[in-house]
């Protein structure tokens, strides 16, 4: 059987406070199964009580052994690259403080002067970045 090698008494108060606490729920699901894998719950266990494939639960454990508290967390992921440029996007906060209730008019007038097609919730996004909430 595959279980996770004994854990020191910090990692277990660390793993046991992000299982409790933890914002996302994939870190708090995997500091709950590191934690019962150390109690010596087996695989087919842990994939009944999480609901998760046998290699998923497997994974969890090979990662925890090779990098430790990190292993519970979420990798970096590349994601779509931003449509508009950090200077447009000094536009478009100019063009949102001047009017604030037109919206539509400054994704109009960014459209113009860009030459870029982008759609009204991606202007709201953007505006969510230069930190002006809609």
């Amino acid at each position: 059987m595959k279980y996770v090698t004994a854990l020191s008494n910090p990692e277990l108060i660390t793993l046991k406070e992000a299982a409790a606490h933890h914002s996302n729920h994939r870190v708090r699901t995997r500091a709950h199964a590191i934690v019962l894998s150390s109690r010596h719950y087996s695989i087919p266990q842990l994939t009944n009580i999480f609901d998760s494939d046998r290699d998923t639960i497997s994974h969890w454990i090979d990662l925890w052994e090779t990098k430790g508290l990190t292993a519970i967390f979420d990798a970096k992921r590349s994601g779509r690259p931003p449509i508009l440029t950090d200077e447009e996007l000094q536009r478009l906060s100019e063009l949102v403080q001047d009017e604030p209730r037109q919206l539509k008019k400054a994704h109009a007038q960014l459209t113009l002067e860009t030459g870029k097609k982008f759609s009204l919730q991606c202007l709201i996004s953007a505006l969510k970045k230069t930190e002006l909430h809609v």
